[in-house]
Parts: C-alpha cells; structure tokens; sequence
C-alpha cells in the first residue's frame, strides 16, 4: 500500500513541478528536506524489509538445497539490504516530522 502511494508522489509530483502548475516551499524529492518523500520512504523501507525478513525466516523453514531457494535467499538479501539503505538515507527527516507532528497535536490538545 505504501510503495504504490510513494510512485504516485514521485510521479504526479514530477508531472506538476515540470509543467509549473504546483510550486513547493521545499525542494521537491531531496532526501534533505522534502518531509512527504522522505515519510513515504521510511515506510516503505520499514514495509520492504519487513516483507522480506518474513520471506527469509520462511525460505529458512524450507529446504535450502535446492538450487531456486539458495537464489531465491540470495534476493531476500538483495531486497532487505536495499530497503535498509532506504531507512539508512529517510530515517532522519522523516523522524523529525513525525517528531514535529506528534509535539503539534499534543500542543493543540492541551496535553504539553
């Protein structure tokens, strides 16, 4: 559900910022300061690898003599060590606007 919403930014945000028709107060897709991109990247890495740790622990289960398994194990690795890099590179930003987001609502509660 995550991945298909982070193409859609990526995309339409593409589409809308080429033609000129949206104008953001932050650079669109930098990994700096753009707090959707780097939101939906976290969450998407968080998902990717947690996929990817469940396929392992099944293939695991699984006999890993057969040929197709040991390939199958080797691009579970792939794909957890891409979506690491992933959470390695949004990890910061997007925790400082859940950061920020959580001390608004809990300002605009009355809670702080």
């Amino acid at each position: 559900m995550i991945v298909p919403l982070l193409l859609g930014y990526v995309l339409l945000g593409t589409l809308l910022t080429w033609t000129g028709l949206i104008t953001l107060p932050y650079p669109f897709l930098s990994v700096a300061s753009d707090p959707v991109f780097n939101l939906l990247g976290f969450a998407a890495g968080i998902a990717i690898t947690l996929a990817g740790g469940g396929l392992l622990v099944l293939l695991l289960m699984n006999d890993l003599q057969r040929v197709g398994n040991q390939f199958a194990a080797l691009l579970i690795g792939i794909s957890i060590g891409s979506s690491a890099a992933l959470l390695r590179h949004t990890h910061e930003t997007a925790l400082t606007v859940i950061q920020t987001g959580v001390r608004f609502l809990l300002e605009f509660a009355g809670i702080s």
